[in-house]
């Protein structure tokens, strides 16, 4: 891979992440549930879901597609996520 390609992934999994944590934010405030809730929902430890956001490589697609369906979000997100 060259620099110009690898400045480009990185970036593009610092924008997932980014989004990522704004929807758990999101639905941890809307909800009222917490990070632990979500994680138990999602059907992960808590920890495994730090690191999965930390490191957005580590999410499978079924992870993602449960992350899309507890948090309801819309398909231009759904779209970000997978694309």
């Amino acid at each position: 891979m060259t620099t110009k390609e690898l400045k480009k992934e990185k970036k593009r999994k610092e924008e997932l992440t980014k989004i990522i944590k704004i929807e758990i934010e999101r639905y941890v405030i809307w909800t009222g549930h917490t990070k632990a809730e979500l994680a138990t929902k999602l059907g992960m430890s808590q920890a495994s879901l730090y690191n999965k956001v930390k490191n957005v490589d580590n999410f499978t697609y079924k992870d993602i597609r449960r992350l899309c369906n507890v948090l309801k979000l819309n398909d231009e997100t759904k779209l970000a996520l997978i694309a």
